[in-house]
């Protein structure tokens, strides 16, 4: 039971940090401190070609890439940007 515990905390830790990320790039963004659309298309495209990528999400940290490129404070886990 407490390995059941252990994994429940921890994916509900997962999906907090991933919320506030998102949060995050929003206001960011909203604030006129997001990164440049151009920039944000970059990455992207790296990401599209990424092996670690899963479906509309980075397979490293489970952001959502979309929301990520646009926080100039993101990085790739795999250091590819």
């Amino acid at each position: 039971m407490h390995g059941m515990f252990t994994k429940t905390i921890t994916f509900i830790q997962y999906i907090i940090s991933g919320a506030y990320l998102c949060i995050r790039a929003q206001y960011r963004s909203l604030t006129g401190k997001g990164r440049e659309f151009s920039e944000q298309v970059e990455i992207l495209n790296i990401c599209n070609t990424c092996e670690y990528r899963e479906k509309d999400k980075c397979g490293g940290c489970g952001c959502i890439l979309i929301e990520k490129v646009k926080d100039p404070e993101s990085s790739c886990p795999f250091g590819k940007w």
